[in-house]
């Protein structure tokens, strides 16, 4: 049976061309949060055809959806790519719309060149202001982080939006040191997007309370949810966040062959790893939800156990231990 147009028309030619094309871009935006591999080809599909068939105005806008699954999965380079190309076609073709779209996906990737703005949501390109309230409390500028956060609406009645705000609320009342609050914030938004339909929203979630169940010492519980959070990732190619579940699992301590090779504790290995991936001490200390003279005092007692004494020679160490764990 196949699909009605509505949806797209994924795979035919029906209509005509410019519909059919921003059909599939505003598709792709509208199930970025599921993740569906065949929307995410259908979109890099209709980003070729509308440059080949010289729809130049289509091109900002198609440009621009490309830019959230990519950086999803990790790929910044080629996300940032592609929110230059729709900046540069924006202004060539002194495409207004087009223009606010491309500074939004710039935005979401934190790029130095993108202005934050306000924030207000445009068609094609996902709200940029959650990876900038998360940005703010990794650096611990939690003042500002609340402000960006209330100035966000609940996602217009959408449970995904609702969800992604009670999510940051709970992040946010995680790093002030309120876990309790924090807890409830997290499993009332994870009753809203539990069950399939948004993955990549349900196992940011997962990630968050685990990280939050293991700095509140329950650490099987946290490994449950950090373990399925991390397949459901690595189903979608989220790359970073399958990576972040992994140190996470291993801090829980819970299988000691993790960490023998380098003889630390599951602390010290977080904060190690962190270090590698080139976190100072501050925004170590908010990761993992401890004060910034804990994280010094880690950093201290791995030297001694490694032998060794910069930030790079532990770098070093720990990208070969991990290319050995790999063969």
């Amino acid at each position: 049976m196949r699909r009605p147009a509505a949806r797209g028309d994924r795979g035919g030619r029906a209509g005509l061309t410019h519909h059919r094309l921003t059909a599939t871009g505003l598709l792709a935006a509208a199930e970025h949060g599921a993740a569906d591999r065949e929307t995410r080809a259908a979109a890099r599909r209709a980003l070729a055809e509308a440059a080949a068939l010289g729809q130049r105005w289509l091109l900002p806008t198609l440009e621009a959806v490309r830019v959230a699954p990519l950086a999803a999965q990790g790929h910044h380079d080629r996300a940032l790519a592609h929110a230059r190309a729709a900046m540069s076609a924006a202004r060539h073709l002194r495409h207004a719309l087009g223009e606010v779209q491309a500074a939004q996906a710039l935005a979401l990737l934190g790029a130095e060149d993108a202005p934050p703005g306000d924030g207000t949501a445009v068609p094609f390109v996902p709200d940029a202001r959650p990876r900038r309230v998360e940005a703010l409390i990794a650096a611990g500028r939690l003042t500002e982080a609340a402000h960006v956060l209330a100035a966000m609406d609940d996602g217009q009645g959408r449970r995904a939006g609702r969800a992604e705000r009670l999510r940051l609320e709970g992040v946010l009342l995680a790093a002030r040191n309120v876990p309790k609050e924090a807890e409830q914030s997290l499993l009332r938004a994870l009753g809203l997007v539990e069950g399939g339909a948004r993955p990549l929203e349900e196992a940011r979630v997962l990630l968050d309370l685990g990280r939050l169940l293991r700095r509140t010492g329950r650490r099987r519980a946290a490994a449950g949810r950090l373990a399925a959070a991390r397949v459901v990732f690595a189903r979608l190619g989220a790359r970073p966040l399958a990576e972040r579940c992994d140190r996470e699992l291993a801090a829980c301590g819970l299988e000691p062959q993790a960490t023998a090779r380098l003889g630390l504790t599951p602390q010290e290995l977080s904060t190690a790893t962190l270090v590698a991936h080139g976190l100072t001490n501050r925004q170590i200390a908010t990761e993992l939800l401890i004060s910034v003279k804990t994280v010094e005092y880690h950093i201290g007692k791995i030297y001694t156990k490694l032998g060794i004494g910069s930030r790079a020679a532990l770098a070093a160490r720990v990208t070969a231990e991990g290319g050995e764990a790999a063969r």
